[in-house]
């Protein structure tokens, strides 16, 4: 599992592509019952943004500012589980080994009263060996 990437909307939306900050303090992921499995203590507000770029392979975004990240109703949680920081390597995210493995996202924001929706995408990657114009496999 490469990354989970979550969009939040407000449920009474009017854009498609307009994504709202929803307060966000701190993100703490558990992976396979190891707590804090992509911070030790957990992911801070401060590093949302660098996540972000991190997995979509934007060093510097010349458009993107910190401050507009978060107001420009364009932000996106993003958990990274790669464990490398290059995007050209592929299969070096979070192995879930078995079907009783489970990740949990635990969001620690501050209280509001809007009324969000979020919308939760799950980016993993794979290797297709094509072998003289025949598919010799697949993996994950």
């Amino acid at each position: 599992m490469k990354a989970i990437v979550m969009l939040f909307t407000n449920k009474t939306k009017t854009d498609s592509e307009e994504y709202v900050y929803p307060n966000i303090e701190k993100v703490r992921v558990t992976v396979e019952g190891v707590p804090n499995a992509v911070y030790i203590q957990g992911i801070p507000k401060t590093r949302l943004c660098e996540e972000a770029r991190r997995l979509f392979g934007t060093g510097e975004i010349s458009h993107q500012t910190l401050t507009n990240f978060f107001k420009d109703k364009k932000f996106a949680l993003v958990i990274d589980l790669r464990t490398v920081n290059d995007v050209s390597t592929f299969g070096n995210g979070a192995k879930i080994q078995n079907t009783q493995s489970e990740i949990l996202v635990e969001i620690t924001k501050k209280a509001t009263t809007a009324n969000v929706v979020c919308h939760m995408f799950v980016l993993s990657d794979g290797v297709i060996g094509i072998e003289n114009g025949q598919l010799t496999g697949v993996q994950y």
